[in-house]
């Protein structure tokens, strides 16, 4: 079997409230899994030379001290979260230094990070160290968003947990289903699988329009919609059963929007939201980590888990 740790990008030099709120927040998340799913942990630090006030780092005495420093600081961390624990220092583009870490043999079982996200900034995630980390990792990403930080409640204190699959059920959903039936048979944790159709109606709608068949029923086409997705959400929780995973679904009101809708659903009690993303190798991945993913993750009151279908 091979060997897995769950990787914690931390950030020593935040020293500002709302920073060491979202450092607290990811190593206690880190804790938790580390304890459900018998895992180390691995604290990555990166010093990203740029930073550093005086451009001239060579000739400068107090640099080498500034990276003691980090040390220090990143080995009481990972002393404080668990003796087992290690902890590593480098150097570069934080983003790009991460997925490095990612990428090395044998990779983690995840990465765990925060944002620095502000509630009602619509792009915040954009250009940022947690996006590009999202975009690119080849392991589940998990991210704590605003909302998490300020109210993170420690999974040792949930009795009973609960995953919330976002599903649009097409092959780009699968390798998020099937990380959380993984996470839910190495935990005890429930599984729902939640999906909506309201974008999809939108769109079919709004084709109609264009196309000049406005008036054709469309009321059949989409209760259709709704049946065929009820079936495949049925087999779907069918063969989670059959892997002795606790599972159920829900088809939202496709009236609602779909961010809305998860939302409201994720306040029912979970811990964990999944969902997947497009390959990489389509164009609309950036479009939609610019909508469901970016929405999700600002809005949710609990961490969300995003795992690329490659």
């Amino acid at each position: 079997m091979i060997p897995r740790s769950i990787l914690v990008a931390e950030d020593l030099d935040n020293f500002s409230e709302q920073g060491q709120r979202r450092g607290k927040t990811v190593r206690g998340l880190a804790q938790d899994f580390s304890r459900l799913l018998h895992e180390d942990l691995k604290l990555v630090y990166v010093e990203d030379p740029k930073t550093y006030p005086n451009k001239n780092i060579h000739n400068d005495p107090y640099f080498k001290t500034w990276q003691i420093q980090h040390e220090r600081m990143l080995k009481d961390l990972a002393k404080a979260v668990s003796p087992k624990t290690k902890f590593e220092i480098r150097a570069g583009s934080p983003a790009d230094e991460i997925l490095k870490a990612v990428h090395q043999w044998p990779r983690p079982e995840m990465v765990i990070m925060g944002t620095q996200g502000h509630v009602g900034f619509e792009r915040i995630l954009e250009g940022s160290v947690a996006e590009t980390v999202l975009l690119n990792s080849e392991r589940p990403v998990m991210v704590a968003g605003p909302h998490v930080q300020e109210k993170f409640v420690r999974l040792r204190d949930t009795k009973n947990l609960k995953i919330l699959v976002a599903t649009d059920l097409s092959r780009d959903s699968k390798p998020a289903e099937e990380y959380a039936m993984s996470l839910a048979a190495r935990t005890r944790a429930e599984v729902t699988l939640f999906h909506s159709a309201y974008d999809k109606i939108k769109r079919v709608h709004e084709a109609s329009i264009m196309s000049g068949f406005a008036n054709f029923d469309l009321d059949r086409i989409f209760q259709k919609m709704q049946r065929d997705a009820i079936e495949n959400l049925a087999a779907k929780r069918d063969r989670m059963r059959k892997s002795m995973v606790d599972c159920e679904f829900i088809v939202a009101d496709p009236k609602k929007p779909l961010n809305e809708a998860l939302m409201i659903q994720a306040a029912k009690n979970y811990c964990l939201i999944v969902l997947g993303t497009h390959s990489k190798r389509n164009a609309l991945l950036r479009a939609f980590l610019g909508s469901t993913a970016r929405d999700t993750i600002l809005q949710a009151e609990i961490p969300v888990v995003v795992v690329h279908s490659h």
